[in-house]
């Protein structure tokens, strides 16, 4: 009896411990609200590189999450759509910033219009992917690939 009740207890600390230290690291806990505001904006608005594009994220990536993550992602997938000759600068920008091309990857989603992401699939065949951003390009067309099977 005695063993079982201190197995429950231990049960009911771990669960509550969980719970708790699951909140530290919550979106809202880093993402005030002006911060919060300021993203919806930017992100509603047309970022036309990836320049403009790895400040909000530098600035932003606390709100990474719900509609701020969803502008985010069309952002991501438009530019790669419809501004293919411009990856060489993601590409240099990915070599300072790791961490800014995970988030490019991750942004690559089923959220987004699926003719956006057959034309990425397209840009990658023709006109191709230049010689120096062949690692990035694997990682787009994982990332479209497995977006459109989630569609």
């Amino acid at each position: 009896m005695r063993m079982r009740m201190s197995l429950l207890v231990g049960i009911f600390l771990l669960g509550s411990a969980s719970v708790w230290a699951g909140g530290i690291g919550d979106r809202t806990d880093g993402c005030p609200k002006n911060l919060e505001k300021e993203a919806l904006e930017v992100v509603s608005t047309d970022i036309l590189d990836w320049a403009e594009l790895h400040s909000a994220y530098s600035r932003y990536i606390p709100c990474d999450d719900g509609a701020i993550a969803e502008g985010f992602s069309d952002i991501v997938v438009r530019t790669l759509a419809y501004r293919w000759a411009t990856l060489g600068k993601l590409g240099s920008i990915a070599r300072k910033d790791p961490a800014f091309l995970r988030f490019v990857y991750r942004h690559i989603d089923a959220t987004t219009d699926p003719p956006d992401l057959q034309r990425i699939r397209d840009n990658l065949k023709k006109p191709g992917c230049p010689r120096s951003s062949g690692k990035v390009c694997r990682g787009i067309e994982l990332a479209v690939t497995q977006a459109l099977e989630e569609m």
